[in-house]
């Protein structure tokens, strides 16, 4: 999320924070988790039909 600037915006989006950048998330993140960037994080997508 913080080499690719476009994947690293779409992730943040889908995330539900879509006016940060993929880097400002990740800091986010770590900070609200207190974890650093290279712990491994799983995300749970759902998709509606």
């Amino acid at each position: 999320m913080v080499h690719d600037r476009e994947y690293g915006q779409r992730e943040a989006a889908r995330e539900g924070y879509p006016h940060l950048t993929g880097a400002e998330f990740v800091n986010c993140f770590c900070k609200k988790y207190k974890v650093i960037p290279a712990t491994p994080v799983t995300r749970i997508e759902f998709t509606y039909v």
